[in-house]
């Protein structure tokens, strides 16, 4: 048996028996496949849901790791880089931030490594709740400033939509032009999106 809402708690996950109140398959095997279940608002894991019973798992890549580990792959290509990734010279690094889900706690992680890397971390996953951050590249301090974050939505309602990305990114390319300096994503589909339209 497989599951994949967040918000959820075991008991009305699982379907109730009848009127004793006793939860059907209580003794089966409960899989959690790549979202591990929380609360859609805060992102808190549902430990109830997570220990539902002594064969439950959750297969997936741990969020908060995964998260501080964007934020650093960032960090480590923006080691290398030089002046010229400011594209304009206007001693701004801007970039627009291409969100999968903001409920999915594997977005949220991602989001927040990505901000708190580039300083723009304000104590929110939400789009365009950010600050202004600075780093210095080659010798040079840079502000950093997050032009737009968007989840990326897709008309049938999907959500870490690469077609949206796509979408979203002709717009940004009009919007702000030579201002950003860098795209950056919660994962490659929506990467792979943003470069099909930024060619």
């Amino acid at each position: 048996s497989a599951a994949a809402s967040g918000s959820e708690s075991a008991s009305e996950t699982m379907a109730a028996g009848g009127e004793t109140g006793m939860v059907a398959n209580k003794d089966k095997p409960l899989v959690w496949y790549n979202r591990q279940p929380s609360n859609s608002s805060t992102g808190e894991l549902d430990k109830e849901a997570l220990h539902f019973n002594d064969k439950t798992y959750y297969v997936g890549f741990d969020a908060a790791g995964g998260g501080a580990v964007q934020g650093e792959l960032i960090m480590d290509f923006l080691a290398k880089a030089d002046a010229s990734i400011d594209r304009n010279g206007d001693g701004v690094l801007g970039y627009v931030l291409c969100i999968g889900d903001v409920g999915h706690n594997d977005s949220k992680a991602r989001t927040e490594g990505i901000r708190r890397a580039l300083g723009t971390w304000a104590n929110s996953t939400d789009p365009g709740v950010v600050q202004e951050g600075s780093i210095t590249i080659a010798g040079k301090t840079l502000k950093v400033v997050e032009l737009e974050g968007k989840a990326m939505t897709g008309t049938d309602g999907s959500t870490w939509n690469a077609n949206a990305a796509t979408e979203a990114m002709g717009g940004w390319a009009t919007k702000f032009a030579d201002q950003i300096d860098m795209v950056v994503s919660n994962n490659d589909g929506m990467a792979m999106g943003c470069l099909q339209a930024s060619n």
